[in-house]
């Protein structure tokens, strides 16, 4: 592409050759026959409008709730998370354990749906 620097030849605007498609063919020739402008205003117009801060778009904005105070101090939400997930382990190795001894055979404390609760009481701490 070549500029043309010379102001009494093209005032400063740039020659070039393109391929349109089909679609942005009929796109253009609407826009000239609609507005009553060259083939030159019409593209030059449709480049400027795709191409140019757009006004009419409105800027994405999240919606927030209030969700008032949180009911755990949200400091220690990794430790809470942790704790959880420890709790979720020990449950999963007791259920383990239950199910493999005898038929009628099961072990003191561990007991089916057994769901330690340490969590609450290491927050309140």
């Amino acid at each position: 592409m070549q500029w043309c620097v010379n102001p009494v030849c093209c005032k400063g605007a740039m020659r070039t050759t393109i391929t349109l498609d089909p679609d942005v063919v009929s796109h253009v020739r609407r826009i000239m026959n609609e507005r009553g402008l060259s083939f030159k205003e019409a593209v030059n117009e449709a480049i400027r409008a795709g191409a140019g801060p757009s006004s009419t778009r409105s800027q994405f904005r999240t919606r927030t709730f209030d969700m008032g105070e949180p009911a755990i101090p949200l400091d220690k939400a990794l430790r809470l998370a942790g704790d959880l997930e420890d709790d979720e382990l020990l449950r999963k190795h007791a259920l383990r354990r239950w199910a493999a001894g005898p038929t009628g055979d099961h072990r003191p404390g561990i007991e089916p749906g057994y769901t330690p609760r340490r969590s609450a009481a290491r927050l309140a701490a």
